[in-house]
């Protein structure tokens, strides 16, 4: 089980962590459906490069369900708040609906060490049997609290044929803003759990992109990368669940007619207003 760490009078190195940001090293050893064996060590920023099939995809949906799953107990812990779903059930859940087949053997550790001393802070631990959550163990730190939205960008997220489905499959199933776990079931039918919360983040930043564009456009350097592609403004229609541009004429068209490259720099720029 989980623990809520008590923290000592005197002050520690633990009192400078102040707001959850990942974790800084992973020991992942799973002989099935893969063999993937690896210890690695997460920086602020951390580069993947490899052939294919070589893990990365594994090891980045992982990450986003160990992180994702810490983040809802730091965030029950720091409000006081009750548990929705059990913690095996939980995790249990996140993973099935990350992957298509979650059939995993092996253990899988995340932990946040100070990045001098080397010293412990807080992590997650699991072992899994024939894709069952068999033992699962977490620390917390009392000063620690949770971060903001934890988001895994996949291909299909970096495309907006794929995010204007999602936002018609939604409004086709009622839901307006998810408020719980059934409504991500529902929707994890169609999409992985991981590309409905970075749709959701995605939709959420598009209130504040225009400001951003406009930005963008007075400066020389920046403009250049969007100039192109004739943008004025985004708009979202949630009622009509519909994603429109304003081009430079002023003619109003789908975002979806835009090229892969357009699309992957809108959406760059959207994660990072």
């Amino acid at each position: 089980m989980g623990d809520l760490s008590e923290c000592p009078s005197s002050k520690t190195f633990e009192d400078k962590v102040d707001t959850f940001s990942g974790f800084t090293e992973a020991n992942i050893d799973i002989t099935e459906p893969m063999k993937f064996n690896a210890t690695m060590e997460m920086r602020n920023l951390t580069l993947m490069a490899g052939m294919n099939d070589t893990g990365k995809s594994l090891y980045n949906k992982l990450t986003w369900c160990a992180t994702f799953f810490f983040n809802i107990k730091l965030t029950e812990a720091f409000n006081n708040i009750a548990e929705e779903m059990p913690s095996k059930e939980l995790m249990q859940f996140i993973l099935d609906k990350s992957f298509v087949e979650a059939n995993f053997n092996g253990t899988i550790e995340f932990n946040y060490r100070d990045p001098l001393l080397k010293v412990k802070f807080y992590g997650i631990s699991l072992k899994m049997v024939d894709g069952k959550v068999a033992e699962l163990e977490w620390e917390l730190s009392k000063n620690t609290e949770p971060m903001g939205q934890v988001t895994y960008l996949s291909t299909d997220v970096r495309d907006f044929a794929n995010i204007q489905k999602y936002v018609k499959i939604k409004k086709m199933m009622g839901i307006d803003d998810i408020n719980s776990f059934d409504q991500i079931e529902q929707l994890s039918e169609f999409y992985k759990i991981y590309d409905v919360f970075a749709i959701e983040f995605l939709l959420q930043k598009l209130e504040n992109v225009n400001p951003m564009l406009k930005q963008m456009q007075s400066m020389t350097s920046s403009n250049d990368l969007i100039k192109d592609f004739g943008i004025t403004s985004l708009e979202y229609d949630k009622e009509a669940a519909e994603l429109s541009y304003i081009d430079d004429k002023g003619i109003k068209r789908n975002i979806t007619t835009l090229g892969q490259g357009a699309q992957s720099i809108l959406i760059m720029i959207m994660t990072a207003t």
